[in-house]
């Protein structure tokens, strides 16, 4: 590899980690062998490589989303804003609707 393709590489790796995560086998399958050749090839896409896994780690062990709580927020952001009056109603062809 040159240095100008491990430049490039270096980027799609950071792009395929932020992604896909540290996980070889979610990535693009056209993409994969490649990528995971230089993650063990390069000290620098290396150190990508485990600070993905890190973070998908933690990601793994953090609590799951509430539904219902969610769907809960979601209607107390939207009942405060339309009570303050932040509601922008949608956009027609001949502007706002009033």
């Amino acid at each position: 590899m040159t240095k100008s393709n491990d430049t490039s590489d270096l980027g799609r790796l950071r792009d395929v980690l932020d992604i896909y995560g540290g996980d070889v086998e979610s990535w693009p399958a056209a993409e994969a062998m490649r990528l995971a050749v230089l993650a063990k090839t390069t000290p620098q896409a290396r150190a990508l490589l485990r600070e993905a896994e890190a973070l998908d780690r933690v990601l793994a062990a953090s609590p799951g989303v509430n539904l219902d709580r969610m769907a809960d927020l979601t209607d107390r952001i939207i009942a405060r804003a339309t009570a303050a009056r932040f509601f922008i109603p949608p956009l027609s062809s001949e502007g706002i609707k009033s």
